[in-house]
């Protein structure tokens, strides 16, 4: 089932037709003193590297550690995890190393997390720490590891609240599924006084001039992708890049994500500012605010509700069955695509086999997972018809977990 994944639209044409790509000024500094508001962080305490992608953030992050520290190369990741995030790793020259997640939070199973790190800590070079869906991270393991090796905070699907000095650096993604929807990008948030060297070059002028294509297009036709013309449309001119893909099991190999790494253009550094700028004068937090209390009924006793996140995940035993119920009654969900815990492919771009009935919470999350998306379209009358459908929809095969 192709299902596509943009749900949190900030930025929509009419933000576009006033500023124009900002005129594609450079926006940088500002851009930098919008995410100190968002995140919380003074803006005289970090620097900032804006990218065409988080993948190519924590690429680049991984190759500087590296440089650094030539004798580790173990990189521990979420087994639950999205397929890209493991990409970097590998085209980074690195090992993955997965550690199992619990069902109920979506954050690593602590004492997985511990054996492994207790015995191998010499050789690691970086963690991942996941902020998944409105769940805060797991601050004792942060407490407990962040000096023995460097923590990496993943802020690709949730801005919980946290310490950034706890942190060697934070990963953000600007896709345009995510909280801030610049259809693109993503950015590394290091210390003032980490010294980092990039590794990536900026991009030509082709790449420019595909970028503005790219994101006139989706801005201007996502409200119609459904549409089975649009999907013909999309096909057709994929390849040439004027349309963004649709997503597409293909998206999970690494062939197709083996794509050069850019440094960000001064295109996404205007319609960034756009979406940061549109994101601020949001409501998201007040959207999920509402969707966890119409939740709060049936499965939900706590919610940290300064966190904002974009979706909210819900564990079923038929995520396809009611994906479709909803669908048909014009309600989008997503069976999250990018999320599995089988590794695409290694370096020399074989399939990597190895048994998955060792991440057995992770298994079960990729098989079972479904998302609501917390957005510009959903209102209370949508929640509560969504939260209908899913009890009517499992009525013989009752929800078995929630996420809160």
């Amino acid at each position: 089932m192709n299902v596509y994944s943009s749900f949190n639209q900030n930025v929509k044409f009419k933000h576009l037709k006033n500023l124009t790509f900002g005129i594609f000024k450079n926006l940088k500094p500002e851009n930098k003193q919008l995410l100190s508001k968002i995140l919380n962080i003074p803006n005289d305490n970090f620097n900032i590297q804006y990218y065409q992608s988080q993948r190519a953030a924590l690429f680049d992050i991984l190759v500087d550690l590296k440089n650094k520290s030539q004798n580790k190369n173990i990189v521990i990741l979420p087994s639950y995890t999205c397929c890209v995030v493991v990409n970097s790793v590998m085209k980074a020259g690195l090992k993955v190393q997965f550690i199992d997640t619990e069902k109920k939070s979506l954050n690593y199973d602590f004492k997985h997390f511990k054996k492994f790190a207790d015995s191998n800590f010499q050789n690691i070079l970086a963690a991942l720490i996941p902020a998944n869906f409105g769940e805060s991270i797991n601050q004792d393991l942060v407490d407990q590891y962040k000096q023995k090796f460097p923590l990496l905070l993943d802020l690709a699907n949730t801005f919980p609240r946290f310490n950034f000095q706890d942190f060697y650096a934070v990963l953000l993604s600007f896709g345009s599924n995510k909280l801030i929807d610049s259809v693109f990008g993503g950015a590394l948030l290091l210390p003032k006084n980490t010294k980092f060297s990039t590794s990536l070059k900026t991009t030509n002028i082709i790449f420019e001039l595909k970028s503005i294509f790219k994101s006139f297009n989706f801005i201007l036709l996502r409200p119609f992708l459904n549409n089975i013309l649009i999907k013909g449309i999309f096909l057709i001119f994929k390849r040439l890049n004027f349309f963004p893909r649709i997503i597409s099991p293909d998206e999970k190999h690494f062939n197709i994500q083996n794509i050069n790494y850019f440094k960000a253009t001064k295109i996404l550094d205007s319609i960034l500012n756009i979406s940061l700028k549109t994101f601020l004068e949001s409501k998201n937090i007040d959207k999920a605010k509402l969707l966890f209390a119409s939740l709060d009924k049936v499965c939900l006793k706590h919610f940290d509700f300064q966190n904002s996140t974009c979706f909210f995940p819900i564990s079923i035993k038929n995520p396809v069955l009611t994906h479709k119920k909803l669908k048909e009654n014009q309600i989008q969900t997503s069976l999250e695509w990018t999320f599995s815990q089988i590794v695409p492919a290694n370096l020399d771009l074989s399939l990597i086999n190895f048994n998955s009935n060792m991440y057995p919470n992770s298994k079960d999350l990729s098989n079972k997972l479904l998302l609501i998306p917390i957005n510009d379209s959903l209102d209370f009358k949508s929640i509560s018809n969504t939260i209908h459908i899913i009890f009517e929809t499992n009525h013989d095969n009752q929800i078995s977990n929630y996420h809160r």
